[in-house]
């Protein structure tokens, strides 16, 4: 167990040196219509037990922490650790089982519509740790069991939310079972320009201020005064390739 839970640590870390949270006096934020994004989130999931996982097994369910990182236009790798816990099964009168796990996974979301929207396809391979667990008759016995598997999901994304159902095998040509959920995915970071110097030729809007004229220009970038209302078509056509503003109304309106 803190062998596994060791490894997880480390994708977690190695998942996160991309990402770096930045506060300022002025919360401001430049966003492109073309921008990586670390994706973090929750799953949420039943499973329903099948094959020889439903002899040890009654339904059950699960919570997973999830990344996601777009890697090409259609293509995202993923990585989900959390825990499932399954109901008791009585195989045999006056006898309670059940095999609880721990999934650490790596995969790959390819996503049939462009902008990371609407159907997907999954696929993720990993390590689950089995916690079985058999009592009967007031005496009890458990062990850990650290195994092999993966699975395969179909799901549907609309926005910041995702909804799948997944084949997954905790321990390859062993324990199978069937899982549906949903999860919600909010964004770490906006875009991968971290440094002023970053900004300088870059055609950025902003609103009609001398100030934020004066600002961009300093920065070396240049400043394209314009509406709100006209920027989510000027980032699709290329006429600028940032926005200037405050994070609460980049939040607010989900297109941008």
């Amino acid at each position: 167990m803190k062998k596994l839970i060791t490894i997880a640590a480390a994708l977690v870390l190695c998942l996160s040196v991309s990402a770096r949270a930045e506060s300022s006096r002025r919360s401001t934020s430049v966003s492109g219509s073309h921008a990586d994004k670390l994706l973090l989130g929750i799953d949420g999931s039943f499973g329903l037990p099948i094959g020889n996982y439903a002899d040890v097994n009654g339904v059950g369910g699960g919570v997973l922490l999830t990344a996601e990182y777009p890697i090409i236009e259609q293509l995202a790798a993923t990585a989900r650790i959390g825990f499932n816990y399954q109901l008791d099964k009585s195989p045999v009168a006056g006898t309670d089982v059940h095999v609880h796990s721990v999934p650490v996974l790596l995969g790959a979301k390819y996503y049939l519509m462009p902008d990371h929207q609407g159907i997907f396809g999954a696929a993720e391979i990993g390590m689950f740790d089995l916690m079985s667990s058999v009592s009967s008759g007031g005496t009890s016995g458990s062990s850990n069991d650290v195994k092999f598997g993966g699975g395969i999901g179909l799901g549907w994304q609309m926005k910041q939310w995702n909804a799948r159902v997944n084949l997954h095998a905790q321990d390859f040509g062993n324990f199978s079972t069937m899982a549906k959920g949903g999860s919600y995915l909010a964004p770490l970071h906006d875009w991968d320009k971290k440094l002023p110097a970053d900004v300088k030729g870059l055609k950025l809007r902003i609103q009609s201020s001398n100030v934020l004229e004066a600002e961009i220009r300093a920065l070396g970038g240049i400043p394209q005064k314009m509406a709100f209302s006209e920027v989510y078509q000027a980032l699709q056509t290329g006429v600028v390739d940032g926005t200037e503003n405050p994070t609460d109304q980049l939040a607010v309106d989900a297109t941008i």
